[in-house]
């Protein structure tokens, strides 16, 4: 049985131990050969010679660079030295068909742990986790010639990037001062000091307006629990399945949950299987009625209006939009392909999968986008996303202010929220998500760090309460 420890933080901070670091890499030895040039395939695998120093152990040759990669209990990566690193950075890079990062900062070399799923035959699906960046890939030994790196979604390539130039070229990220940010307003952090507080087999924690909720899981339902801001928890309802999605609004003191007939605790997840849509509040759990030639499936991404009081989903080429409880329906057209970005005060914004974006308000037409922008829980400003900058319009003044980062988590959290939307928390700070998780206040474009530990899940509708993740199953909730 799993047991989630809730902890509630308040506005100072608490430390937590560092972890332990993984063995420096050895430095591979020089050797009297030509190495051949790493070669990449029609379907993108990088051959790429390499000769084994020792059991589990590899010296990668891509050109003039190296890079030293460990397989077995303890995985690693990481270059001998930042010359030889940039260079096989500069191969990986174009393998991934992603710019060279901006160099932000220069540390000693570290090896970059990760986890490494052995499949047989050489063959390794390896998982990169290192701050707010996660990526996954293949890295298969072929014989005592070759190692192969396999792209496993392109959607990885930014972070595996990133990733790579902290391991090969600059080293880890070192902590943030006002030296080397000059964006940074205090250290102090937003959110800190943690009351703990335990339930068992709670998961998918989320927050509403008035509080947060979660749920327990046996084969027969789950059960939807919640509790006040600071209250006790208590029981809502006995839902029949497996909650699969979670739609949470800006303001909304509800959420909506597709529910599948399958085994709670089980991972096999069908598109078949049967799925229903439920309104979730304090009050209790309630079907919601579909329109009609609605058909909702577990993998289903349906997102909840700002207010709480309307569903908005994708159908084929339409964005149908209908209400939780009683209210018209309406359609829109839309771009083929399109998914739901965000919705807030100025509508739902949508992306498409070759790039192309839209908005609309129900009721209306969809029209055309170039920006992905997010406003702000007050609705006085708006945050407009550039390829490494935001502009922020401020509504009430009409002026326009531009952010730019110095530290390249934050320039690839502005990256990553051109495809997921921008994080906010009350009245007008918005979440970069990074090592450690930066508040930048939009009337300002000042930042401090979020929180002294833990990982930013979700924060109440005014700002004053807020969840992280701390450790597999930990959670701290500010007062």
């Amino acid at each position: 049985m799993r047991h989630l420890c809730v902890v509630i933080a308040c506005v100072v901070g608490c430390d937590r131990a560092t972890p332990s670091e993984p063995a420096p890499a050895p430095v591979p030895r020089d050797a009297a050969v030509v190495w051949p040039e790493p070669k990449t395939s029609d379907d993108d695998i990088l051959e790429i010679p390499s000769r084994e120093l020792r059991p589990g152990t590899y010296e990668l040759h891509l050109g003039q660079g190296v890079i030293v990669l460990q397989l077995g209990e303890s995985s690693s990566l990481v270059a001998p030295d930042p010359h030889r690193g940039e260079l096989a950075l500069q191969t990986l890079a174009k393998w991934l068909k992603q710019p060279v990062p901006i160099k932000t900062h220069s540390q000693p070399l570290r090896p970059v742990a990760f986890e490494a799923l052995d499949m047989g035959d050489g063959d390794h699906k390896v998982f990169f986790t290192t701050g707010a960046e996660y990526a996954e890939m293949y890295i298969n030994i072929k014989g005592a010639t070759h190692v192969e790196f396999v792209p496993k979604d392109s959607g990885y390539a930014g972070g595996l990037i990133s990733i790579f130039a902290d391991a090969l070229r600059d080293g880890p990220e070192p902590p943030r001062t006002k030296a080397n940010d000059p964006n940074l307003e205090s250290d102090e952090p937003l959110f800190g000091t943690a009351h703990p507080f335990a339930f068992a087999d709670g998961h998918d924690v989320y927050c509403t307006g008035d509080g947060w909720s979660a749920f327990r899981a046996d084969s027969a339902h789950e059960t939807a629990v919640h509790a006040p801001w600071g209250g006790k928890i208590e029981k809502v309802c006995d839902l029949p399945g497996a909650v699969d999605q979670i739609g949470v609004g800006l303001h909304s003191l509800n959420a909506i949950a597709i529910v599948t007939a399958r085994d709670a605790r089980s991972g096999v997840i069908g598109g078949g299987m049967a799925a229903s849509l439920w309104n979730i509040d304090a009050a209790g759990c309630r079907r919601i009625a579909l329109p009609a030639g609605i058909h909702i499936s577990p993998f289903e991404r349906p997102v909840l209006s700002p207010d709480g009081t309307q569903v908005a989903l994708t159908d084929k080429s339409d964005v149908v939009v209908f209400p939780v409880a009683k209210g018209p329906t309406t359609r829109a057209h839309v771009h083929d392909l399109s998914l739901i970005y965000a919705w807030d005060a100025d509508g739902i914004e949508l992306h498409d999968l070759s790039g192309g974006r839209q908005r609309l308000v129900p009721g209306g037409p969809a029209t055309d986008t170039d920006d992905a922008t997010s406003t702000s829980p007050d609705g006085a400003y708006t945050a407009v996303v550039r390829k490494n900058s935001l502009d922020i319009l401020d509504r009430t003044k009409h002026t326009t202010a531009h952010f730019t980062p110095h530290v390249r988590g934050d320039i690839r959290a502005i990256e990553r929220a051109l495809s997921a939307p921008l994080t906010w928390v009350a009245p007008h700070r918005l979440i970069l998500r990074g090592a450690p998780d930066i508040a930048l206040d939009a009337a300002t474009l000042r930042s401090r760090p979020l929180a002294k530990t833990g990982t930013f899940l979700c924060a109440s509708a005014d700002g004053a309460h807020a969840l992280f993740a701390d450790g597999h199953d930990h959670v701290s909730e500010s007062p």
